[in-house]
């Protein structure tokens, strides 16, 4: 259950009061999931067999009350929207190896085939009382992916110092999306190569090395055909694109790692992926159903690169005498560069920030058969741009906290509690005016802010209580 009240008031500081807003969700999500797989010699080698299932099932009813009365007397049904979604997977594989003295190879072929019966239909108000469904265009669809993807994996170890590992995937799929406004179909086949080295000079030290070509495929949600209120926040809308293209991307890693004792590492690793196809937000000049935000639709915004340093560091303290305190730290430094479709200047992606990092730490008391710890994230500002528009949103960090108790071998229950800090979201809006594109995009470069708007939006903390069993 999730509900939001809102209160308007005609002027600040707050004035007279102008009216309220009560939104409430209940949301019902189940996810079923079957695996079956197994191994069986044959000849010289092994075959391998695998089969799995799974399903996502969603129904959200969200009403909306509306009224101008502070007490809430004159409330009165404004909106009620039904979203129901269905997602089934099936998945096969089977896959043949065998070892020939320093060399493993397997090849084999895995098949996938996901669908989505989906739909979000706003419903009349007859008198404060639900009506008839009135699904908008597109918003009653279906979505179905077949994928067919053989591959070869060779694994040489020539030695106890250097392993090789070279693989070739060849992923073929086939994508229709269907709704009242047509079908609109997508083939798709792409030839990702693989290699990675590593080298062990020593038992505690260890040198990686991959080039690799990888596949992002749009999100069912991105694809559906059509406009979704209060996304991807509260005053836009987000319409679907059924036409998307996969996103492909070219890239390198080289790292390095080093035990700590028994139990600890510390490493490092540089990144860069050369990308195609990029999927990113955009603001159109759109105004949202809101009439305060704008319309967002996802698209192929072209070609990008993005680089970066990873390091991370785990150990438990027991060069301090706490051999049951693990500490834990990773930072993240990254950079990226996409030609932006409105204005042809080159930025950093969507929303992407410059750092970001996690430090915690995980207490084990054996005598209780219990633990307890603390995690402290937080990143940099991004940066989102529109024809019309330029946003930085900034974060407050984030502070979780976490105490677990065992029972047995089987039995655990945990209480977390996430957003200590009752962390604060800023973004800040500069929008340019124009009577076209041109002259929008002129007033950009010349630095003519036709208006600027600062929101923020604070989040208490949050519990969660969660038991698992295992048999």
């Amino acid at each position: 259950d999730e509900d939001e009240t809102s209160l308007t008031y005609n002027e600040l500081p707050r004035g007279d009061f102008d009216e309220f807003e009560i939104q409430a969700e209940r949301i019902k999500q189940k996810t079923y999931a079957l695996d079956l797989d197994g191994e069986f010699d044959a000849g010289p080698g092994t075959l391998g067999l695998d089969l799995s299932w799974s399903r996502y099932k969603e129904d959200t009813k969200t009403s909306v009350d509306v009224g101008e009365e502070a007490d809430f007397s004159d409330r009165e049904l404004d909106e009620y929207v039904d979203l129901d979604i269905k997602d089934t997977e099936w998945g096969a594989g089977a896959f043949y190896k065998f070892k020939a003295a320093a060399a493993d190879l397997k090849f084999g072929v895995d098949f996938l085939k996901k669908t989505r019966d989906g739909s979000e239909v706003e419903f009349d108000i007859d008198d404060g009382v639900v009506g008839d469904p009135d699904p908008a265009p597109g918003a009653v669809y279906t979505v179905e992916e077949r994928r067919i993807d053989p591959y070869v994996r060779l694994t040489l170890e020539p030695n106890d110092m250097w392993t090789f590992d070279a693989g070739l995937r060849y992923e073929t799929a086939k994508r229709d999306v269907t709704s009242d406004l047509g079908k609109v179909s997508k083939d798709s086949d792409e030839l990702n190569p693989s290699l990675h080295a590593t080298f062990k000079p020593t038992d505690v030290d260890q040198f990686r090395a991959s080039v690799a070509r990888t596949v992002r495929r749009p999100d069912f949600d991105l694809l559906a055909p059509y406009l979704a209120e209060e996304e991807p926040i509260d005053d836009d809308d987000l319409r679907g694109n059924p036409a998307l293209d996969n996103e492909t991307a070219w890239g390198l890693d080289v790292g390095y790692e080093r035990r700590l004792g028994a139990r600890g590492v510390v490493g490092i690793n540089f990144f860069y992926r050369d990308i195609k196809d990029l999927i990113e937000l955009v603001a159109t000049s759109e105004v949202s159903s809101s009439g305060l935000g704008r319309v967002y639709e996802p698209r192929n915004v072209g070609s990008g690169k993005t680089w970066g340093v990873e390091l991370d560091f785990s150990t438990p303290l027991d060069v301090v005498g706490l051999p049951n305190t693990g500490l834990f730290f990773n930072y993240t430094w990254l950079d990226s560069e996409v030609k932006d479709p409105f204005t042809g200047k080159n930025r950093p992606f969507t929303n992407q920030p410059s750092y970001v990092y996690n430090i915690g730490f995980v207490h084990t008391v054996p005598t209780w058969n219990a633990s307890f710890g603390a995690s402290l994230y937080d990143r940099d500002m991004g940066f989102e741009t529109g024809l019309d528009e330029d946003v930085t949103v900034d974060y407050d960090p984030d502070l979780e906290a976490f105490v677990e108790k065992r029972f047995g071998d089987r039995y655990v229950v945990r209480l977390a509690a996430m957003n200590l800090l009752d962390k604060e979201k800023r973004e800040t809006y500069r929008t340019y005016d124009g009577d076209s594109v041109d002259e929008i995009l002129a007033n950009r470069a010349a630095g003519k802010i036709n208006d600027s708007e600062r929101e923020s939006e604070r989040s208490g903390v949050l519990y969660q209580v969660t038991f698992r069993a295992a048999f």
